[in-house]
């Protein structure tokens, strides 16, 4: 913890924790069964050990905490970085990590002059993430726009090139012992663009790869849109990312829910568990019936298009991550029923 506030191992173990508990509550209490899954940054990671391709989760963080990855080479102490950029001439002892609500087009055309920044993740067309020298990064937010500029707290330089100074660490790290993935779910990787057979060494390749190179949301949406998803259920914090998958798909069909939210995380699992039940997808809403969620206003809506359609089969992606402010929306009536009073030919999980 740095000043009282979770550092970014912390983050990713918390992370990884509450999308295992989502995976237990869509697949064990709400009945889904994946057709694939998607990850974005660790969602990767954690979309192996959540379909249980990986069983050694505390043995997996131990080693972490032990390589140093995040207090002595990639964050902390920055070695990695510091290695990667005196090769290159410079003197980078620092990283920030900014999300930039801003047209991509207008981001790459100012950092191709900011050679000490990197694009790191593309959310969508005008949302984005950088990643570098903090110094050079506030020159890129000037230009920007601090108005649009979230900074992301605890910084970490990942899928950008100073990683390679780690990789080979890295890819030990990620190489384990792999059960064989279910019969009939699809796995995705953002480094390899699309669906790939997940072994001990195509992982370990994926996540390296992954982790020294931009991750492009947008692409491996299109791409499992394409492959016949059509329904997103998002594990892990916050929500964000069935958001992003509404922006990049537009008024394509498509549903999009999430478990997490700011608010009452029960109210949320209610309020997912109804929209995928009035999409067509099979789900065992008795086995919400434990609890009653809070009497209180309505709070949230993911968007859906169109309101009918027929049944759906279902697709799991874990995904991540990224702390920023989120925008809810109030759903139009007829648009989608929700039921608790709030809030694809497949299915999806993100995480």
């Amino acid at each position: 913890y740095v000043d009282g506030q979770a550092g970014p191992f912390e983050q990713l173990k918390g992370q990884s924790a509450l999308g295992q508990m989502h995976t237990v509550l869509s697949r064990e209490v709400l009945g889904l069964k994946p057709d694939a899954v998607l990850g974005l940054s660790s969602g990767e990671t954690n979309a192996i050990l959540a379909m249980d391709l990986w069983d050694d989760l505390e043995i997996f963080l131990g080693e972490i905490a032990n390589s140093g990855m995040y207090d002595l080479e990639l964050a902390g102490e920055y070695r990695s970085v510091r290695k990667y950029w005196e090769r290159e001439g410079e003197d980078v002892r620092s990283w920030a990590d900014w999300r930039l609500l801003a047209p991509l087009d207008r981001v790459r055309e100012i950092i191709s002059g900011e050679r000490l920044v990197r694009l790191t993740i593309i959310n969508t067309l005008a949302d984005c993430v950088i990643g570098g020298e903090p110094a050079a990064c506030e020159r890129v937010i000037e230009r920007i726009g601090r108005e649009n500029a979230i900074p992301l707290g605890h910084s970490m330089a990942v899928h950008c090139p100073e990683v390679g100074e780690f990789a080979d660490t890295w890819r030990r790290l990620h190489t384990r012992r792999t059960a064989p993935a279910p019969a009939g779910v699809r796995f995705y990787s953002n480094y390899l663009g699309g669906a790939y057979e997940p072994t001990a060494d195509s992982i370990a390749e994926a996540l390296t790869g992954q982790a020294l190179t931009t991750i492009d949301m947008p692409r491996i949406i299109a791409q499992a849109y394409a492959e016949g998803v059509r329904v997103v259920v998002e594990h892990g914090p916050r929500g964000l990312l069935s958001g992003w998958i509404s922006d990049i798909l537009g008024e394509r069909e498509h549903l999009a829910v999430a478990f997490d939210a700011p608010g009452d995380s029960l109210r949320r699992a209610y309020f997912a568990a109804g929209q995928l039940l009035a999409a067509g997808v099979p789900v065992q809403l008795e086995a919400l019936r434990f609890a009653e969620p809070a009497d209180e206003p309505r709070s949230g809506f993911v968007r859906t298009y169109p309101a009918h359609r027929p049944p759906i089969r279902i697709t799991e992606t874990l995904m991540p991550q990224q702390p920023s402010d989120v925008q809810i929306m109030t759903p139009p009536p007829a648009l989608a029923p929700v039921l608790f009073n709030d809030a694809p030919d497949q299915v999806a999980t993100n995480g």
